[in-house]
């Protein structure tokens, strides 16, 4: 006959239930202008974001593998006022009553960078932050905006998914997801890419045509 182990928290959860009843029905004591108030607050966690490379998926394509979901915190406090003004506070108890659920996407990578930096022994990425950048795009050949010399600032072949950025702004070797573009690196730097901007590399200049320059939102990744 197996036995249910009992959750780890319970005795956390049975101080918050007594902390609660003292909230509810202890709310204020008073004496001489003094007075102790038992406060609980909830407060929501934000739900991580994961990027998981998956190989067998075709670049640029995202798919939502889990759904996200926000976490719970109760923080219980001993807040003490004095002729109505707070006076000073003290935290009885902060519990994880919910951990969060993270939202996972599974990404497609191009072979040219699934052997490149972290992607090479890493396949799961945390988003870190998101940022609004100012897109252009170019190729490799000097016809498409490149240089020429067919090798990103760290001496990598260039290609889909080497990016050049402002390494003030965004480190070289920063795993990235780009909106439209898919996952990249970023690789590479340029005289014109101050601040936020980024330059992406595509295989033919009729892409790079197409794409254009727009304003895309990159996520980077660690």
């Amino acid at each position: 006959m197996k036995h249910r182990r009992s959750a780890p928290w319970s005795g956390s959860l049975r101080m918050l239930c007594v902390l609660m009843c003292c909230s509810a029905f202890l709310p204020i004591f008073a004496r001489n202008g003094q007075s102790v108030r038992i406060e609980t607050e909830r407060v929501s966690i934000a739900s991580p974001t994961i990027y998981e490379v998956n190989r067998r998926l075709s670049p640029r394509k995202r798919v939502l593998a889990q759904p996200g979901e926000p976490g719970l915190r109760i923080i219980t406090r001993s807040v003490q006022y004095s002729d109505n003004k707070k006076k000073s506070v003290t935290v009885l108890a902060d519990m994880l009553i919910k951990p969060p659920v993270p939202a996972i996407y599974q990404v497609g990578v191009f072979p040219h960078i699934s052997s490149r930096g972290d992607l090479r022994t890493q396949d799961r990425f945390y988003r870190a932050r998101v940022m609004t950048m100012n897109a252009s795009a170019y190729t490799p050949h000097p016809s498409g905006g490149g240089t020429g010399s067919g090798r990103t600032a760290n001496g990598w072949p260039a290609g889909y998914g080497l990016v050049a950025v402002d390494p003030k702004v965004i480190p070289l070797g920063t795993v990235l997801y780009v909106e439209g573009y898919g996952m990249a690196i970023a690789a590479d730097k340029g005289r014109a890419i101050k601040g936020n901007k980024i330059d992406l590399c595509f295989h033919s200049l009729r892409d790079a045509r197409q794409f254009g320059r727009r304003n895309v939102k990159v996520y980077l990744l660690r």
